[in-house]
């Protein structure tokens, strides 16, 4: 009875961290110039779980397209005293179209942020992939070559595709998939639990 009730209270206290969900990632632009910490930032990256700001790791390149010449740039960001909060500076060059992958990772769960610069350093994209059950994921390859031939023709470029999850998918299922069967045995334990309560509480009853 009592390894019943402690195993079933490790299922309860498990499930909501992994169940916890993916984090997110948004673009704010241009920079607010009245904040000495943002100020000369090309724009300021925050992140979230939830509406709640959390503080993850922040990498990321610069996919560039100059005279018909591919390039890639690391990105550079800044910390500050704000949770959430990071400014990205400009790394890569001046000519050219690009794709900033920006991407936040939070030990479990890696995204991107996309965003499309013109040949005329406008940002004229900003988008975060998606994967099927709504969750986040990365830019692959593939869809930044063909916003980089977009930008370069001067073109729209054709929205991002609802893909699986990425890198992390292997992670997200088995996460998934644990969750589930701790539910599944969380159930089963309560259901024994509350069989035996009924058949203790009929026994005590039968001998008053």
């Amino acid at each position: 009875m009592r390894r019943t009730i402690l195993a079933f209270a490790a299922v309860l206290t498990a499930s909501p961290a992994l169940a916890k969900g993916p984090p997110w990632i948004s673009i704010e632009l241009p920079t607010n110039r009245l904040n000495p910490e943002l100020r000369g930032a090309y724009l300021t990256v925050r992140t979230y779980h939830h509406a709640t700001p959390v503080q993850l790791v922040m990498r990321g390149t610069a996919e560039g397209l100059v005279n018909g010449q591919r390039r890639s740039v690391d990105l550079v960001f800044r910390h500050t005293r704000e949770a959430g909060v990071f400014a990205l500076d400009r790394s890569w060059d001046t000519t050219g179209v690009w794709v900033l992958d920006v991407r936040s990772y939070d030990g479990h769960f890696e995204m991107s942020a996309v965003v499309g610069v013109g040949a005329n350093g406008e940002v004229n994209l900003v988008r975060v992939p998606m994967s099927r059950i709504g969750a986040p994921r990365t830019v692959s390859r593939g869809e930044i070559e063909t916003i980089l031939a977009s930008l370069d023709r001067g073109q729209s470029p054709p929205p991002l595709r609802v893909a699986g999850f990425g890198p992390n998918s292997g992670r997200v299922y088995a996460s998934m998939a644990l969750v589930g069967l701790m539910i599944a045995i969380g159930v089963t334990l309560a259901t024994k639990m509350l069989a035996e309560l009924i058949r203790f509480a009929r026994r005590r009853f039968a001998t008053e």
